[in-house]
């Protein structure tokens, strides 16, 4: 994962060039599922604005970094992934597998979702559909006590999500959380949160057992040289 620090404006102002009359049809949409209470759309119009994601995050995968299109791969399908999960969070499925989390109550376990934030660009960010649906889906863990609408930022910092938004100007540098040895990527601490965070995600995401990450990291070390 790579940082690709973008403010709320300048995702408004990206929104607006891509979709203009965007912004105005998701605030009535959100004041509806707000009013509801829980998410239930039966259509969405957040894909109208993947143009904006893409160019902020160099037409790469929020998560893992493979290129949303690449000739190799074809035109890879992707989502607007919702970071913090707009229906009903799931549960871990095996926390055993993360050793160095210290699941705090029900943070590692299922919940409701975060409804209020469905329609907020800030909880977005373009993820391949082998990130979004099939490592994520709707998982979320974190190590604080679980927000409940409607949220306050200072409240959702206070979760202390395992995740990393890599668009975020306020969550931390994805660099500072994993490293890399060769072609694998490894945690950037010893121990601490940030050991755990780094952990989760690599297990989550697979980092190190897909094959076309692995061969990417290859190809770029011999063209920057590295080996």
């Amino acid at each position: 994962m790579i940082r690709y620090p973008v403010t709320r404006a300048a995702l408004t102002a990206a929104v607006a060039r891509h979709a203009p009359t965007w912004s105005q049809r998701a605030k009535r949409r959100q004041t509806l599922i707000t009013k509801a209470g829980v998410y239930g759309e039966k259509k969405s119009i957040w894909s109208e604005i993947k143009p904006a994601l893409t160019d902020f995050q160099k037409n790469k995968c929020g998560y893992c970094e493979r290129k949303l299109e690449a000739s190799e791969y074809g035109a890879i399908e992707w989502d607007v992934e919702h970071f913090r999960p707009k229906s009903a969070v799931a549960p871990l499925p095996d926390p055993l597998k993360y050793p160095h989390i210290a699941l705090n109550g029900p943070g590692g376990g299922g919940g409701s979702g975060y409804y209020w934030l469905a329609y907020d660009v800030e909880n977005y960010l373009g993820a391949c559909k082998i990130c979004n649906t099939i490592m994520k889906g709707t998982l979320f863990p974190v190590a604080g006590t679980r927000c409940v609408a409607p949220g306050t930022a200072a409240q959702l910092a206070g979760e202390r999500a395992y995740l990393c938004h890599p668009l975020s100007p306020s969550d931390a540098d994805p660099q500072d959380l994993i490293t890399f040895d060769g072609v694998l990527a490894i945690p950037a601490q010893a121990s601490g949160f940030d050991r755990a965070r780094a952990d989760l995600i690599i297990s989550l995401f697979r980092l190190n057992d897909r094959e076309e990450l692995i061969n990417e990291r290859a190809r770029q070390i011999v063209l920057f040289g590295g080996y």
